[in-house]
């Protein structure tokens, strides 16, 4: 039998998202998906592999914007098992697998709107120029690439852009499969629609939630 966790901040947080926690953990894997109007909500995957990993919405201290999900997309989320839960949001067979190689957890947070917007190159780069400023010039100047190729035509030509792509890979954990149209996608579809805001600790909310639910691999 399975076994989910769920952790709250605080009992008014179980008021005021319990309902979907409930729905979360009773429907996890089995593939139904109930009846339910989530609202005052957003959230993300956090991974990580200690409890320090948790206190913020990214267990890479360095890590400075995130991506985020809306109510739409953690409804759509019941039902699920672990790995198809990371595959809807980007993730790769390959970077699950490593992932769990190295004692990997994966929670899903819940938290109240936050100051988000959609992950659109625009954004993104407008967002990761503000965080890190001393990348910005280098960003801006990389935007028509990155809009325009693919990551492998710009990885293959090098240079700024290339350098540009590398660093978001690395420091945003931009994987190959982002698009940046604002959705994420799964084997080359669009699939939920996808937001980024900047990264912030938990004690930033007045409430939230974490699922924490178990992945396997065929």
């Amino acid at each position: 039998m399975v076994t989910l966790r769920v952790i709250y901040s605080s009992a008014d947080a179980e008021t005021w998202c319990g309902a979907y926690a409930r729905a979360f953990v009773e429907c996890f894997g089995r593939g139904e998906r109930p009846l339910l109007t989530l609202g005052g909500v957003c959230g993300r995957v956090l991974r990580g592999v200690t409890e320090a990993d948790f206190t913020t919405l990214s267990d890479d201290p360095a890590r400075r914007v995130v991506f985020m999900l809306d109510a739409e997309a953690l409804v759509d989320l019941l039902g699920r098992a672990g790995a198809e839960v990371l595959a809807q949001i980007g993730y790769t067979p390959a970077e699950v697998k490593a992932l769990l190689a190295r004692g990997t957890r994966f929670r899903l947070m819940l938290v109240p709107p936050v100051d988000m917007v959609p992950a659109t190159w625009a954004n993104v780069l407008a967002l990761a120029a503000n965080a890190y400023p001393q990348w910005a010039e280098r960003l801006m100047a990389a935007r028509a690439a990155l809009e325009m190729l693919p990551y492998a035509e710009i990885m293959r030509r090098g240079g700024p852009a290339a350098e540009a792509r590398a660093f978001l890979e690395h420091t945003l954990h931009l994987n190959p499969l982002f698009a940046g149209d604002g959705y994420t996608r799964r084997d080359g579809r669009a699939v939920y629609a996808e937001y980024a805001c900047l990264n912030r600790p938990l004690s930033a909310f007045d409430r939230w939630c974490q699922i924490e639910f178990p992945v396997t691999m065929a």
